[in-house]
Order: structure tokens, then sequence, then C-alpha cells
């Protein structure tokens, strides 16, 4: 059973420490966290066998509960260039001016980290 739960665990969530030792590096600009933590979601709710729906879940549960995440993504599509009709006033509460301090704000994934330590 042991090596069993090993081989499971490995093969679905061994990209984690991983992209969680990315994610502390310092200098990784905000547009390239946000990539990392899209594709990390993704491939946490790709997880197979018994633990497949508790962690769709989890993640999706600790996602709904950060309610900057929306921000975050619209600063980083107009950092990219991707968005460039974001009425800043309405939206984000923020000056035009106020984005490029954003470059290298840092994703904060420590309650992601805590809650699938136990997994």
């Amino acid at each position: 059973m042991g090596l069993n739960l090993f081989g499971m665990q490995s093969a679905n969530f061994g990209f984690i420490p991983t992209a969680i030792a990315t994610l502390e590096k310092s200098q990784v600009q905000l547009v390239d966290q946000l990539q990392l933590v899209n594709k990390t979601v993704s491939d946490l709710k790709g997880a197979r066998g018994k633990m497949e729906k508790a962690v769709t879940k989890k993640v999706e549960s600790v996602l709904g509960k950060n309610k900057g995440d929306e921000t975050m993504c619209t600063i980083a599509k107009v950092l990219s260039g991707e968005n460039f009709s974001v009425n800043f006033s309405d939206e984000l509460e923020l000056t035009p001016s106020d984005i490029p301090y954003f470059k290298y704000a840092p994703v904060v994934l420590v309650e992601v980290e805590m809650s699938f330590s136990m997994y």
C-alpha cells in the first residue's frame, strides 16, 4: 500500500514543490507567476485516483477565497499588453501609473502550500 500511495502522489502532485520554489524566487514577473499558477491549477484538477474529487474541490475552494486573484490577472493582462481597455478607476481603483509597480509583485500561495501539504 505504501509504495502505491507514494507512486500515486508522485504522479499526481510531484510538480508542486518545483512550482512553489519557482514562485518563491524573487524577480519573477507577475505575468510569469500567474501562468505558472494557472498551469499548476490545471495539473491539480487533472489529478487521478481516489483523491481526484477532493483535490479539485480544494483547489476551487482555495481559489474562490482569493479575492485579489481577478485583480492581479487584470493587471497582468495590462502588463503583457493583452488588455489595453481597462477602466482603472472603476475596476481596479488604481491609476495607470500604478500598474508598473506590479511587474514583480509576488503571488502569495501560502494557503495553497499549507492546504496541499496534508495530501
